[in-house]
């Protein structure tokens, strides 16, 4: 009997030792890959006009790498050139690797929520960020781009076409 005993306290012993936590971690690698912006490409220029309005605009790029299998959200900024993309405005949030606007809201965009004048070419900066859970933030390099907004000159300040 004390032989069973001793037996059965070792065993649940080692059942108690043996059980361990069931939990996964996940550790991203220490030089993060940020994302590159393939398109449009440094030194981008377009003249809007009414006749692309209904075309897009595409901005594409190479997914940030965090060495994880996890979704990662994107970012996509625009502001003037000049001002380092402080206070910059954003184009989306999203965890796709492409944006899409027509130019018909890319111009209104420009003139309306960024200010630019109208029918003259304006010099902007592009960036995409990169974060998982707004943790571990990291940017593509800023690409240059000189874009001219179109409005009929008689057209209203102010107004949204």
């Amino acid at each position: 009997m004390k032989k069973s005993l001793i037996i059965y306290s070792l065993l649940g012993l080692t059942f108690l030792l043996s059980c361990e936590k069931d939990e996964t971690r996940v550790v991203i690698k220490e030089n993060i890959t940020a994302p590159a912006i393939t398109y449009p490409s440094d030194n981008y220029t377009k003249i809007i006009s009414p006749a692309d309005s209904a075309d897009y605009f595409v901005i594409r790029w190479d997914a940030a790498d965090y060495g994880v299998m996890t979704p990662v959200t994107y970012t996509i900024r625009l502001d003037s050139t000049g001002k380092e993309l402080t206070g910059a405005y954003i184009l989306a949030a999203t965890t796709a690797d492409s944006l899409a606007l027509t130019f018909y809201e890319l111009n209104a965009l420009l003139l309306d929520d960024l200010g630019l004048p109208q029918n003259v070419e304006s010099v902007l900066e592009l960036q995409v960020s990169a974060s998982i859970n707004d943790l571990f933030p990291v940017s593509s390099e800023v690409i240059t781009m000189k874009i001219t907004p179109w409005r009929p000159k008689d057209y209203g300040t102010n107004q949204r076409r």
